[in-house]
């Protein structure tokens, strides 16, 4: 019984020295306590999580007019996925989209009726229904241009 008791306490002591072994600061690996980084690396600490405020979205209206109104126009404007053309439309015409703050808008036109001298045309830009921008032309193919930049000037 003495052998099982002398195995059993043999054991434990074994264990025992592994367990300090690997808990104990080893002078090869340079001495700290648990929990502190090594030589030469900073403590983590928590960054705060970057809020960002969403861009707001805008209600954008392009419209076109004329007088006579039966003009005819060759049409272009920017969407939030680029440009688009409208080759050639006859009267009012107008656009909505919805699109973010910081985005370029554009609208063109030019009047396409041929021989025509006693027209106007007139591009608008309203955002959530408040006029932006507004130019008018008149004469043999005027052209307009309206322009600028969601939430700039």
């Amino acid at each position: 019984m003495a052998g099982w008791w002398r195995a059993g306490v043999g054991c434990l002591m074994v264990a025992a020295a592994i367990i300090l072994l690997f808990e104990a600061p080893i002078s090869h690996r340079g001495t700290r306590s648990a929990g502190t980084p090594p030589a030469g690396l900073a403590t983590p600490t928590a960054t705060p999580a970057a809020t960002s405020t969403p861009t707001p979205l805008l209600t954008v209206r392009y419209f076109i007019h004329g007088s006579p109104t039966s003009f005819h126009a060759k049409i272009g404007y920017v969407t939030p996925n680029g440009t688009e053309q409208v080759p050639d439309y006859q009267g009012a015409w107008d656009k909505v989209l919805t699109m973010r703050a910081g985005q370029p808008v554009q609208l063109t036109a030019e009047e396409t009726a041929p021989g025509s001298s006693n027209q106007s045309i007139t591009c608008e830009i309203q955002i959530d229904g408040t006029t932006w921008r507004h130019q008018t032309a008149e004469g043999p193919n005027a052209s307009v241009t309206c322009r600028g930049e969601l939430g700039g000037s």
